[in-house]
């Protein structure tokens, strides 16, 4: 019994720290270059996102970036590595903005930018950060 008892608290701890918890936002870098500093991250309501976005995500963060420019980020933690895909075509586009997906995330990136470099620069950091 007690071999039994010792074998299934092994499990649980193992199961428990292989759990990949929605709620815990991605590490994301305090400076992207040129001179990006991530300004806050802040968890947000799914219940308050359209219905789209609540089927394929289980969590979301608003994120802002800042410098010279500002950037809004909107990060989704997907159910699955499918729903990024459908999300991406399914999105409708709007101006001063970009979406891109990963297996772990949809992102929706919405700026106030003059230098159209330093925002490539930005969305290709966090693509890599984000893919991880």
């Amino acid at each position: 019994m007690a071999r039994l008892v010792g074998g299934f608290l092994i499990s649980l701890l193992f199961l428990t720290a292989c759990a990949d918890d929605a709620r815990t936002p991605p590490d994301l870098p305090k400076m992207i270059a040129p001179d990006w500093q991530l300004g806050s991250v802040t968890p947000a309501s799914m219940a308050a996102e359209p219905e789209l976005l609540r089927s394929h995500a289980k969590a979301s963060w608003v994120v802002l970036y800042r410098g010279e420019n500002t950037a809004f980020v909107r990060i989704y933690r997907l159910k699955g590595s499918a729903s990024g895909l459908d999300l991406v075509q399914r999105w409708r586009p709007a101006p001063n903005s970009v979406v891109f997906y990963t297996p772990r995330y949809f992102v929706t990136v919405e700026w106030r930018v003059n230098d159209r470099e330093a925002l490539r620069l930005l969305v290709a950091k966090l693509e890599q950060v984000l893919k991880g």
